[in-house]
């Protein structure tokens, strides 16, 4: 959410008051030919990412559209395509978009590239590309889903936590700059993932049927919210150890981990 009032939503693309449940801004008029999936905004509240996937018709591969939009000046004002079907996204502080795709990390400054083509996702070399790929080379297979991320720490300590198809959660952490990726485990594939405002505590949304609360120095799960069917989306209430769980079994749990 860009603002503790208002809540960013696809379909069209537009903000919402929450006190008042009415449409404060839409962005019916721009080139989106795809299907919106995922999005995201900066906490200053000046943009907003929004990820469409798209079907090509030269060769039917599906690849993920993302959409930059200012605000302030209200209008998109970036773009770029991606060979990849994009799941998760997040503007973190520096005002950098990371994406989630297959087995992929990415991550785009654009406030560097106006409008960076595939041409330029290159593997991960330096923090210098436009947008670049991190690889992950010990995970075998599936679709990277939901992240959280806190760009202070990537050169030391805890900066990530990403929601991963073959049943675990996966830290981002670095030591000198080395970045590798601890597994906190499920039963299912995992949906959602998110940091408390500390970053001491992960909390996991899974198809399993749970939402998890894991503590990130020790790895040890230390609190389990039970749903009666797939939990999809997961947060942590601001400056509180308390999660918000959302299930397909038509509910929304808020629990305390002590």
């Amino acid at each position: 959410m860009p603002e503790d009032d208002a809540i960013v939503a696809t379909q069209p693309l537009g903000i919402w008051d929450v006190a008042t449940g009415k449409k404060r801004e839409e962005f019916a008029e721009f080139d989106n030919n795809g299907v919106p999936f995922a999005v995201a905004a900066s906490r200053d509240g000046q943009f907003v990412a929004l990820g469409s996937l798209v079907k090509q018709n030269t060769s039917g591969a599906v690849c993920s559209t993302i959409h930059i939009f200012d605000l302030l000046a209200g209008k998109e004002v970036r773009s770029v395509t991606l060979k990849d079907m994009v799941f998760g996204m997040k503007i973190d502080a520096s005002t950098q978009l990371w994406l989630t795709g297959t087995r992929k990390i990415y991550l785009w400054d654009f406030s560097v590239s106006e409008k960076p083509t595939p041409a330029q996702v290159y593997n991960y070399l330096s923090f210098t590309d436009p947008i670049r790929h991190i690889n992950t080379p010990n995970w075998e297979f599936g679709t990277i889903y939901g992240l959280d991320v806190r760009v202070e720490k990537l050169d030391s300590g805890n900066w990530g936590v990403f929601a991963c198809w073959d049943r675990v959660a996966r830290l981002g952490m670095s030591d000198g700059g080395v970045s590798y990726f601890p597994e906190l485990p499920h039963d299912g594939p995992v949906y959602d993932a998110v940091l408390n405002d500390e970053g001491a505590l992960a909390a996991t949304a899974s198809h399993d049927g749970t939402a998890r609360v894991f503590d990130v120095a020790t790895r040890q799960e230390i609190g389990r919210v039970i749903h009666g069917a797939a939990v999809t989306a997961v947060r942590f209430l601001p400056g509180t150890s308390d999660v918000v769980s959302v299930g397909v079994d038509d509910t929304v749990r808020i629990s305390s981990v002590n």
